[in-house]
């Protein structure tokens, strides 16, 4: 015959299915997190490939341009 478990015991055994359930959530939220973070610090770091990496936009280069003059 089967063993139940006596009623006073299963709301200890469903805190600790939800406590358990609620570690692995953090630890979930946690990794992302520090993944997230990482990816950001690797993205600010990398240089711009616009200028010299110094960031913000390119310093303006005139340029000729030809002109007909019609007198």
């Amino acid at each position: 015959m089967p063993v139940r478990a006596s009623p006073e015991r299963k709301p200890a055994n469903l805190a600790r299915l939800l406590l358990a359930n609620l570690d692995a959530m953090a630890e979930l939220i946690l990794c992302s997190g520090v993944l997230a973070l990482f990816g950001l610090a690797l993205w600010l770091t990398t240089d711009s490939d616009d200028d010299n990496g110094g960031g913000g936009l390119m310093q303006p280069v005139l340029v000729p341009v030809r002109v007909r003059r019609h007198h």
